[in-house]
């Protein structure tokens, strides 16, 4: 518990510096009015709104220099608003949660007492069985990544909705195979010596020994973009600790290469069938 703690503490402290930074940022913003953006026939448009009860505003061409910067601007300035109130909610959150901790912790309860320790049998350290904890797991509600409407979308067994039939493959795979997952699930992963970012693996299975273990596919590798940022991606993984074939599987995929699920149950019996 003193551990959680500890984390807790100290996620508390780094929404509070996130938070002050924000805000310092924002004093030095100037109040420009608010953007107002409109998607029509597959297109979106920019507005500026300069006055209060105003709904339509000016528009803001893309291909003037001059309105994409105030349209830039204007969305820093709203985005730098949210971050605020989000990591202020979070510290709350996190201070109303540590005051209401209990004093005692569960395996000091009457440890003063030796006498009186021998007539009771106190919680294991692993009391929750696997069953419970993988029930507890997949019941962990979350916000993923949106799949917007241009993107292709297929539906899984289970009656997800995933961006590609390869995805869709690997789901329905693991479902299969009883394997416990999440897709899209938001990771907080560190990026530098003190910035950290939120990436959103694939998907993330939950291991035979209660480890949870990342699974990317990466289909467009012959694109160089899309494969800088896959590797980029990799590097960050692998410096956080989710090591290949440990904590962290992947498969790809290229327009002459196609996906082929057999080496991905290759990798999932090494994993499961060893434990």
């Amino acid at each position: 518990m003193k551990k959680i703690i500890a984390q807790l503490e100290a996620k508390k402290l780094y929404f509070d510096a996130l938070a002050k930074k924000a805000r310092a940022r924002l004093s030095r913003m100037p109040d420009e009015g608010r953007l107002r953006i409109r998607r029509t026939r597959g297109y979106t448009q920019f507005f500026h709104v300069t006055r209060k009860g105003e709904h339509n505003g000016h528009y803001l061409s893309q291909k003037n220099g001059a309105d994409l910067k105030l349209a830039r601007r204007l969305a820093q300035k709203e985005y730098t608003e949210e971050l605020i109130r989000i990591a202020e909610q979070y510290s709350r959150a996190i201070s109303s949660f540590l005051d209401q901790l209990p004093e005692t912790e569960v395996k000091n309860i009457k440890v003063g007492q030796p006498v009186f320790r021998t007539l009771v049998s106190p919680p294991s350290e692993n009391e929750m069985t696997d069953a419970e904890f993988i029930a507890a797991w997949r019941a962990v509600t979350y916000k993923g990544k949106e799949i917007s409407e241009e993107c292709a979308r297929f539906t899984t067994s289970r009656g997800e909705t995933v961006r590609s039939k390869s995805e869709k493959i690997i789901a329905d795979l693991l479902e299969v195979r009883g394997i416990s997952y999440r897709y899209e699930f938001p990771l907080e992963l560190k990026v530098g010596r003190v910035r950290t970012a939120t990436f959103y693996p694939d998907f993330t299975i939950l291991g035979p020994d209660r480890r949870e273990i990342i699974l990317e596919h990466f289909g467009l590798m012959e694109d160089p973009e899309y494969c800088r940022n896959a590797l980029k991606k990799i590097s960050a993984y692998i410096a956080n600790g989710f090591f290949p074939g440990d904590r962290f599987l992947f498969t790809f995929e290229t327009s002459e290469m196609p996906f082929d699920s057999r080496f991905l149950e290759k990798m999932l019996d090494k994993i499961f069938e060893a434990n």
